[in-house]
């Protein structure tokens, strides 16, 4: 028997309540770790991508956890709001992407002044596109 789908209110609720926690996640990254070579002129907006870059390459073991975790919360969120686009399996691993996001990131230096969620978002379309 087919489940009764979510009504469009209550689909935009939730979505802007998952948004809502990716922000707060988002915040709670780059409030966590200061590292003593950060730029002085960070975002207070958002995480750039070449600030998860710095994190992900850092040699800090608690700067790449934080961008670790980062790099979950964005994939945590795009499995909870099932975006159409992406397809991840069960057998996909967080050090699976952590390594394809922080590869993306080396190879792209010009990408690093965008948002890293959405630079994330895009690691993920790009290897894990649904068909």
């Amino acid at each position: 028997m087919p489940q009764p789908q979510a009504r469009p209110a209550q689909r935009a609720a939730l979505q802007a309540y998952l948004r809502w926690i990716l922000a707060g996640l988002m915040l709670a990254v780059m409030i966590s770790h200061e590292s003593a070579d950060a730029q002085p002129t960070r975002s207070a907006r958002f995480l750039s991508a070449g600030a998860l870059h710095e994190r992900l390459a850092s040699l800090e073991r608690a700067a790449v956890e934080a961008g670790r975790h980062y790099v979950m919360g964005v994939l945590d969120t795009l499995i909870l709001t099932k975006d159409p686009h992406i397809c991840i399996g069960a057998d996909v691993r967080l050090d699976l992407v952590v390594d394809l996001v922080k590869e993306a990131l080396s190879k792209n230096p010009q990408m690093h002044r965008f948002n890293a969620a959405s630079f994330v978002r895009e690691v993920m379309y790009t290897h894990f596109k649904c068909t």
